[in-house]
């Protein structure tokens, strides 16, 4: 084989490790998926994978061992509708919760947003309640502004009353 048709015929390192869009690519994606799930088969998930689309589940445990900020921000850029199923599937901790609620926030998707978190400003746990609140900042409609005016009035945390009055005061 020459270098001149090397060219002819390029090698790209990408295809070969199936991060390009040739059709050869997505065989190697698709078969490295199948494989990866015959391998879930075999072991208990964790709840929160569980719960995640196939090609999520692969996604998120080649990346993390754990729940982290950085796996809901993953979630939230590349797999909103994800990352809404685990907040709606009360598998995660408290503090997860408001991590993910906080992240979800962040998206563009504002009625997935307010219906998915509203539920959580009646959460048990203020971190929880506070997470939903500064989730819904920037998705407030008139549902949620009377929600939070309810809170800032008359919620048993200091903190959460505050939090609601300081989102009510930035609308």
């Amino acid at each position: 084989m020459t270098v001149a048709s090397a060219q002819i015929t390029p090698f790209v390192l990408s295809d070969h490790f199936g991060a390009g869009s040739s059709e050869d690519a997505k065989t190697i994606r698709e078969a490295q998926g199948n494989a990866f799930l015959d391998l879930q088969r075999g072991r208990a998930l964790p709840p929160y994978l569980a719960l995640l689309s196939p090609e999520a589940r692969v996604a998120v445990d080649a990346r993390w061992s754990d729940i982290s900020e950085a796996m809901f921000e993953f979630l939230a850029a590349n797999y909103p509708s994800e990352l809404f199923k685990l907040i709606s599937g009360n598998v995660l901790s408290p503090p997860a919760m408001t991590f993910a609620a906080e992240i979800a926030g962040r998206t563009s998707f504002g009625h997935a947003v307010r219906t998915v978190l509203l539920p959580l400003l009646d959460h048990a746990s203020p971190l929880v309640r506070e997470g939903a609140i500064y989730g819904l900042r920037q998705h407030a409609d008139a549902t949620v502004a009377q929600k939070l005016r309810t809170l800032a009035k008359s919620d048993p945390s200091p903190g959460i009353r505050q939090a609601a009055s300081d989102t009510l005061d930035d609308q």
